[in-house]
């Protein structure tokens, strides 16, 4: 069984002014950092051994990865995992969440450049199982974006799950996989 801890990024600037990021590469502010510590001390709390850190990508996720790995101490480099980017929104990156939520988590919902649920479901649970695969009976922490991980949450629980639920910033999310069968564990820690 091969454990993944997916956890979102810290605060970006972006997330503070509650604007859609998407595949927009915006560092972590000091609120971001703070919460990367802190989720770094939780983890610590968990009293359990981490064998690898894997990071999106993105400039936001791999400053968490690094805050992350530095306080854990976990020795070996952060592997980074295109499969776990952000969505990538199209037209509607740098607009306010608020005025575009309704429309952009609606079941079915598409257009240009706009990467759709089931691609980004697709996407994600393949990348999950892949490193399932590669690192059997590990427990991988994996610095992701908010899409990515309801990507698997509602792919792995449709009934309890989907585009709208709530995650913080530096949540942990915790799943399993064994024989190819994804477990959730905990979510929004």
């Amino acid at each position: 069984m091969t454990e993944l801890i997916l956890i979102r990024h810290g605060e970006t600037d972006y997330n503070k002014q509650k604007l859609v990021q998407g595949l927009m590469d915006n560092p972590l502010n000091s609120e971001g950092k703070k919460q990367a510590e802190g989720t770094a001390h939780k983890l610590k709390n968990f009293n359990i051994s981490f064998d690898k850190i894997i990071s999106s990508p993105l400039v936001r996720a791999q400053m968490t990865a690094q805050i992350i790995k530095e306080n854990l101490h976990i020795g070996s480099d952060i592997i980074i995992e295109p499969g776990f980017i952000e969505r990538d929104f199209g037209i509607y990156e740098g607009f306010p969440v608020l005025e575009t939520i309704a429309k952009i988590t609606e079941e079915g919902f598409t257009c240009d450049q706009y990467e759709n649920d089931l691609a980004l479901k697709l996407r994600v649970k393949a990348t999950a199982l892949e490193l399932a695969k590669n690192y059997p009976n590990q427990r991988l922490i994996i610095i992701a974006h908010a899409h990515a991980i309801k990507a698997l949450l509602a792919e792995t629980e449709p009934k309890n799950y989907n585009f709208r639920t709530l995650l913080s910033n530096c949540s942990i999310n915790i799943f399993q996989i064994d024989k190819n069968i994804i477990t959730i564990k905990a979510v929004n820690l």
